[in-house]
């Protein structure tokens, strides 16, 4: 059997009773308690769908903990696939099939034909959108159970949450854009909208979350520290970064406002918003000139803040930019979506390494307690995103302060980011107390 604790359990018995998604803290054992959900159902074929660089970190765990299940991870050319497909649907004993999401998305008629017990969604935020292709497509997926894993229930918005739910539990949650009518208003900007009755919304998503805490677990983590680094600009960044800042406010222009409507005018604008960011980081990420102020900033907080044998993690959105890292700190490990050789880099980092460099493909599923500092080259985009980056050192088995450095430029993008990812906090924090009072009084 899974060695489970109490908690752990206890979540199992609440996902098997319809609390499906498990919003637990980072670092608790969410896994576990997924796997425990198949043990307990005694559930013979199974598919775990996960982002591609946790694949193989899913197979370790059922290797692990369920030696009785054959794990049949799905990777490959379409040959190679259709041979894994092939392979796990003859299997004659108990299964499970694990595949990315961009996999399934293309090969969700591969296991329409198959009539699983369980299907867990790991990174269940992968789901948020409504109409993707791959949100559609799992309409044609036969599954007696559906679970879903999540460090935080709010993306953006409880827009998203919903989203969710119904890839969980479509029967309850059959209609997002009647939800949005229902629970949101209008601003004055057409098209902008703010979610309204957040109660009722919250005592809507409660019955079918269940989220434990440390406290829960019976253990405490290390104090966690939080400290923002102002950082100002020199004259050419400021010129540039004004003259970029100037170029969205047009378009933000009343006038233009219908235009948000449209996704290529949105994926334009927030491309352009990554340009600001981009400014704030490094010029060359823009331009030919070498000027980055923020780089300089980091340079003396290595040298005057951390410690020769405290091991540091360091993010930026930017894969050309943690090239950049890589370059001015050679000494670094690097981790980006591109990486390889991503296991023997965490395995030196954690063995004789000072400083890992990764872009957020390395905030998901890594387990890196040997670090007690962490660096925020820049923002992520989402509350759950920044609390993923922070998890990765600040977890169960942590025995040290953990310092989280925020290199923000001042007066640009990276401060307004951090104000809006505040408030984002707030509003999965909302929700998840909701749950717990929820659990007390029933």
């Amino acid at each position: 059997m899974i060695p489970l604790y109490d908690y752990q359990q206890d979540a199992v018995k609440q996902m098997l009773a319809g609390k499906v998604l498990n919003t637990s803290h980072i670092g608790i054992g969410k896994t576990l308690m997924a796997l425990g959900c198949i043990e307990a159902l005694d559930a013979n074929t199974n598919m775990v769908v996960a982002p591609k660089s946790l694949l193989v970190q899913w197979q370790g765990e059922i290797n692990k903990f369920m030696p009785d299940y054959f794990p049949v991870v799905v990777t490959g050319t379409p040959k190679q696939r259709q041979k894994h497909y092939e392979l796990f649907k003859t299997w004659p004993k108990k299964k499970i099939l694990i595949v990315g999401y961009e996999t399934l998305r293309g090969d969700m008629e591969k296991v329409a034909s198959i009539v699983f017990d369980t299907v867990i969604f790991d990174e269940a935020h992968k789901l948020k959108e409504p109409n993707t292709i791959l949100k559609k497509r799992l309409k044609f997926l036969i599954a007696k159970h559906r679970f879903g894993l999540s460090g935080s229930p709010v993306v953006n918005h409880f827009g998203n949450t919903y989203n969710i739910l119904n890839a969980l539990v479509p029967s309850s949650f059959p209609n997002y854009y009647s939800f949005v009518a229902t629970f949101t208003i209008k601003t004055a900007a057409k098209g902008l909208i703010i979610f309204k009755d957040q109660d009722k919304i919250v005592q809507m998503f409660a019955p079918y979350i269940v989220g434990k805490t440390l406290e829960d677990a019976g253990s405490s983590l290390p104090p966690l520290q939080e400290i923002d680094i102002s950082i100002e600009l020199n004259e050419r960044e400021r010129s540039i970064y004004n003259k970029m800042l100037m170029e969205l406010i047009f378009e933000f222009e009343e006038g233009d406002v219908a235009k948000l409507r449209s996704p290529v005018m949105l994926q334009n604008l927030l491309a352009k918003i990554g340009k600001l960011q981009e400014v704030a980081d490094h010029l060359s990420l823009v331009g030919d000139h070498q000027d980055s102020s923020k780089l300089e900033a980091l340079k003396d907080l290595l040298e005057n803040n951390v410690t020769p044998k405290e091991k540091v993690i360091l993010f930026t959105r930017f894969s050309r930019m943690a090239h950049i890292l890589k370059e001015t700190f050679p000494y670094a490990q690097l981790i980006t979506g591109q990486t390889k050789d991503r296991e023997e880099q965490l395995k030196q980092f954690k063995e004789c390494g000072q400083l890992l460099i990764m872009t957020n493909a390395g905030r998901e599923g890594l387990n890196i307690q040997e670090a007690n500092v962490v660096i925020m080259y820049d923002q992520d985009f989402t509350a759950s995103g920044m609390e993923q980056r922070i998890g990765r050192a600040w977890r169960k088995g942590q025995t040290k302060r953990v310092r989280v450095y925020h290199l923000l430029a001042h007066k640009t993008i990276d401060y307004k980011v951090r104000r809006v990812l505040k408030k984002k906090k707030a509003l999965a924090e909302e929700l998840q107390d909701a749950v717990n009072l929820r659990e007390i009084l029933m």
